[in-house]
């Protein structure tokens, strides 16, 4: 007596379960799950707060205020907040990163101008160090102002100083 074969419906059907199962074990496979964001704090030169959120060696977001001095000799003050793949782009490298960001000013009566931060630093374990920069412009009374916080040290972490 011969054995019936199986219908070649039935056939398909398991051969693609099977392939799709095998695709669906080889991407979990590959899957590696993201590091948790760590909170490092510290503060920067100026004796203002700096936080940096690292996921390994890696920044991926920044919080502190900078203060700049103008060549009127008055000072002019911003918060600044960079954020992976919102407001910035942080370039990695062996543990070291840097961003930068560069925003266009409007006020009242006339007066524009921007503003270009900058931030670099080394990401060691739950420590961090670097310098942070604010330069802005203004066009006032038909004429240019200018101000510079120049490289300003920070460092954030377990023994941040």
């Amino acid at each position: 007596m011969a054995v019936p074969l199986p219908r070649l419906r039935y056939v398909i059907t398991l051969v693609i379960a099977t392939i799709g199962t095998m695709i669906g074990l080889l991407v979990a496979a590959g899957h590696q799950p993201q590091l948790p964001i760590a909170l490092l704090r510290g503060t920067t030169a100026q004796k203002t707060t700096f936080y940096l959120a690292v996921r390994g060696r890696r920044a991926v977001a920044a919080k502190t205020s900078l203060s700049a001095r103008c060549g009127d000799g008055s000072t002019w003050a911003a918060k600044w907040s960079p954020t992976e793949g919102r407001s910035a782009h942080f370039v990695t490298a062996a543990g070291s990163f840097s961003t930068q960001e560069s925003v266009k000013l409007t006020y009242a009566h006339g007066v524009s101008g921007s503003a270009q931060f900058q931030l670099q630093g080394t990401v060691t374990g739950r420590q961090a160090h670097g310098t942070i920069r604010l330069q802005a412009s203004f066009f006032i009374n038909r004429a240019w102002a200018y101000c510079d916080s120049r490289a300003i040290a920070w460092s954030a972490g377990s023994n941040a100083a």
